[in-house]
């Protein structure tokens, strides 16, 4: 996968240009470096909080070899969660 490691630092930098910091990691499985169905690889990033998902969106989208995030972006205006204290509903 030709320019794997560039992508990876372009991610990296996006993340940081929009003051993002945190782990960066390829997906693995037994094979190593998973493969997607398309053949892609998958980059794990760990930043946190995300104060303007959109912003962060446009700019991982503007990266040659990004095919796609995985941000779910004006998917939903509700989610209920269910956890040890019954159901919680949080609105957008």
């Amino acid at each position: 996968r030709f320019g794997a490691e560039t992508t990876r630092i372009q991610v990296e930098r996006a993340g940081k240009a929009l003051g993002l910091e945190g782990p960066l990691s390829w997906r693995q499985d037994k094979n190593g470096r998973f493969v997607a169905d398309e053949g892609h690889f998958i980059l794990d990033a760990s930043f946190g909080r995300i104060p303007d998902a959109n912003a962060l969106s446009t700019a991982l989208l503007q990266i040659p070899g990004v095919v796609q995030h995985g941000l779910f972006l004006d998917m939903a205006d509700l989610a209920i969660v269910s956890g040890p204290g019954g159901l919680r509903e949080l609105r957008v």
